[in-house]
């Protein structure tokens, strides 16, 4: 079961509250999940069980964040783009571009001190020729 406010997996069904996001979930005897919104022509609340989370075509995307942590200017651009319409892919995006330019600094860093050290061992053999 999940929260119809956050999309968060519900372990504990017999919860009043979202434990991620603390909206109410309105419950019966039934057990299942309802709208907080009153269906009048029916007299009941609607259940939520069969409606889609991402009903908008939001959703995390694993994908995005992978070339998002290949190209980290992707990902900033496709973040300003859907940041507003699209929050759950803009996250997405900008969580594997921090991971890759973390990551590219980290490489360069070793790069760069690996070269350096190397440099300096041939500097010193080349010392001890003259």
């Amino acid at each position: 079961m999940y929260c119809k406010n956050c999309g968060f997996e519900l372990k504990d069904t017999s919860a009043n509250f979202c434990p991620n996001c603390g909206q109410s979930l309105a419950t019966t005897n039934d057990g299942k999940v309802y709208d907080n919104s009153y269906n009048e022509t029916n007299g009941y609340y609607e259940p939520i069980h069969n409606q889609n989370l991402y009903s908008n075509g939001d959703a995390p995307n694993g994908g995005l964040a992978f070339l998002s942590f290949l190209f980290p200017i992707v990902g900033l651009v496709l973040y300003i783009i859907w940041h507003a319409q699209y929050p759950l892919k803009a996250k997405s995006c900008l969580k594997g571009m921090i991971f890759g330019f973390v990551f590219g600094i980290f490489i360069f860093c070793c790069c760069l001190s690996s070269a350096g050290s190397s440099s300096y061992y041939y500097y010193s053999v080349i010392q001890s020729l003259f």
